[in-house]
């Protein structure tokens, strides 16, 4: 698997499709062609080998569904790219897009949801976890995906819990706080994953992890981010930024580009406080906040 810092690039062969080759420590699958009509395309997963697409489907937009031991993607205009035995592997693939943005593999594992879903429950019914903060503000539709596969719809005062993935429809934003005292908003059109928060309120340490798909958010620092380098991390599709101190905001969008086709276009803008905000897998540009 890839390491942080190291880039993900694919070696192409004449046809425009990807050689099973390690490039700058990046290992990535050729995509058969589809010999079902209804896909798009049709890969093989491979032990250790990351997937490319090739075919311009935006990866924060799709959704991902199991099937048994395959992987269907299935982007907004309904195009479907299934990957073969993607969750028989002990370590389940990155997945990258032609243009270099990327899911790690445990979080498309995560946006794919359990191989037994729950059923759909209000949000805030016993999960067998601890909450790990609340829903301090909602404003129209958000929707939570918990980690043993039950949906439902967040309300302000709900609790919120490790594994959550939360979406938001076009218009709404959602606040939440941690019990640390971290805040982040999530907003329009967006989906984020609470993969970690761990907090010792004796110490006031401990670490914290949250993955965007897709959006903008703004983050405002807890005792957790303040107790260590690093302890406290956002992933995005294009890098890792670690949290070393107050605020920080940007976004993930994904747009038309200038063939008119759908593809990853980034739109990440960064503001800092009193603190610094590091990529870890590409470049970030960060500006002062602005009063």
């Amino acid at each position: 698997m890839v390491k942080s810092g190291e880039s993900k690039q694919a070696i192409l062969n004449g046809q425009g499709q990807p050689y099973a080759h390690k490039a700058e420590g990046a290992f990535v699958s050729r995509q058969a062609p589809a010999s079902e009509p209804n896909h798009q395309a049709i890969i093989q997963a491979q032990p250790n080998q990351d997937i490319l697409l090739q075919n311009g489907q935006a990866l924060s937009v799709s959704d991902y569904i199991r099937q048994g031991p395959d992987l269907l993607l299935v982007g907004p205009d309904g195009n479907t790219i299934l990957i073969r035995d993607y969750f028989t592997l002990e370590d389940a693939p990155d997945i990258l897009s032609a243009d270099g943005a990327y899911l790690p593999g445990d979080l498309v594992v995560k946006l794919a949801g359990p191989l037994t879903p729950g059923m759909f429950a209000q949000a805030g019914a016993a999960t067998g976890q601890q909450a790990i903060g609340r829903a301090d503000t909602t404003s129209g539709d958000v929707t939570v995906v918990h980690a043993d596969g039950s949906k439902g719809i967040l309300h302000k005062g709900d609790p919120i819990y490790q594994g959550d993935v939360l979406q938001t429809i076009k218009g709404a934003t959602v606040g939440l706080v941690f019990m640390d005292g971290t805040t982040l908003a999530l907003g329009s059109n967006g989906r984020l994953v609470l993969d970690q928060m761990v907090y010792d309120p004796g110490t006031q340490t401990g670490k914290s992890a949250f993955s965007l798909v897709q959006g903008s958010f703004s983050f405002v620092s807890g005792q957790i981010a303040k107790s260590a380098p690093d302890a406290s991390t956002i992933r995005t599709p294009v890098a890792t930024i670690g949290i070393r101190g107050t605020m920080v905001a940007g976004s993930f969008t994904h747009a038309a580009d200038h063939h008119g086709g759908i593809g990853e276009g980034r739109q990440q803008q960064l503001k800092r406080s009193r603190g610094a905000a590091e990529g870890g897998r590409s470049s970030w540009h960060n500006q002062p906040a602005r009063s």
